[in-house]
């Protein structure tokens, strides 16, 4: 992308502009800005724009003049904006905002008239140090994510959101405290936070799908959830026990100090066979087991392997046996120690190619 030199009042005579996109598709791999704009940035913008999406936006704020009535999706990833602008702003028809990576930002604007506020990234905006209370108050806010936002302190205690999907708190290692969530969200993020406590209103949740406490050292027990957990994810944590309340599914655990003790209904080894071509002997494709080993207690009557053939053995291992008798067999690890403590209640294999 060749690099373009604007003026401050480039955009002055678009009074009609709607659709206004700056997007550079390798802004990972290049480093340099492409677009350069004054040290007094833009002087205007057009009252009617619903569609701003500007990689690298090069200046520290819109125009102060910007009024942003019309705008529906604002994007300035990757920007060196230090705030959007000043005051509160009727944003009714604002749906979208991505600041993700703007490594200047200092502060997000008041966003109390965002009535229809659906989406918020502010991912690894690192000078970012407080979230404005008025993202409590988005009643029809789905996702929000603050990930990498290293200096992030103070955010919402409660999100008041009941179609609230997705809380990214990852990595925000100075955050304290997780806000009162809704029912109905699906995915938890929390890892590397310096949060004690899950908030009470999780108790509530009925199923979700991924809660991420990894690297919570600060939580010493696992919180009472009766809903369905089809991931759970409690790396490098000193959590020791699950209880019988939560359903689970898919878990990856690994603690520090492995308990010398196992209590655990769910352990078992399994190995992917597949006949040669003589039809005389099987190959082994591959093999997995749980990791149920780094628990002391797991109540739970699911679990589930995950297995994905990129990972472990090239594509052209598995296709050359298309058509061929394909077996799995499941069988204890070290029977004589666990067989009393593991019982197999049910065992099954879907197969997916993607």
């Amino acid at each position: 992308m060749p690099e373009m030199h604007l003026e401050s009042d480039t955009f002055a005579r678009m009074n009609s502009l709607r659709f206004l996109k700056f997007y550079h598709p390798f802004y990972f791999m290049d480093s340099k800005d492409k677009v350069h704009l004054p040290l007094s940035g833009l002087k205007y913008l057009s009252d009617e724009l619903r569609y701003l999406h500007w990689h690298r936006f090069p200046a520290k704020s819109l125009p102060q003049n910007f009024c942003a009535e019309n705008i529906v999706d604002l994007t300035l990833h990757s920007s060196r904006v230090e705030k959007l602008w000043t005051g509160v702003q009727d944003l009714l028809n604002l749906r979208w905002i991505d600041l993700s990576r703007s490594t200047h930002l200092l502060e997000i604007p008041d966003l109390s008239r965002a009535k229809n506020l659906k989406y918020i990234d502010l991912s690894f905006c690192e000078s970012l140090l407080e979230v404005h209370s008025s993202i409590q108050h988005l009643e029809k806010l789905e996702i929000l994510i603050l990930s990498g936002c290293k200096n992030l302190g103070i955010v919402p205690k409660t999100i008041e959101s009941k179609f609230l999907r997705i809380l990214d708190l990852s990595h925000c290692k100075n955050v304290r405290k997780c806000p009162e969530i809704s029912g109905y969200l699906e995915e938890l993020m929390l890892q590397g936070t310096a949060i004690e406590e899950l908030p009470q209103s999780i108790s509530k949740v009925k199923e979700i799908r991924i809660l991420d406490l990894s690297g919570c050292s600060n939580i010493t027990k696992f919180p009472q959830i009766s809903g369905n957990i089809k991931q759970l994810r409690l790396l490098w944590t000193v959590i020791e026990e699950i209880g019988s309340e939560a359903t689970l599914g898919r878990y990856t655990i690994e603690n520090s100090d492995p308990p010398t003790e196992l209590q655990c209904n769910r352990i078992f080894i399994c190995e992917c066979h597949a006949r040669g071509e003589n039809d005389e002997h099987h190959d082994v494709l591959f093999n997995l087991s749980t990791c149920a080993y780094e628990l002391r207690s797991v109540e739970s009557d699911q679990m589930l392997l995950l297995y994905n053939p990129c990972e472990f053995v090239k594509r052209d291992c598995i296709s050359q046996y298309s058509g061929k008798e394909i077996s799995f067999e499941f069988y204890l690890d070290e029977p004589s120690r666990i067989q009393n403590r593991c019982k197999v209640k049910r065992c099954g294999v879907y197969l997916m190619d993607e």
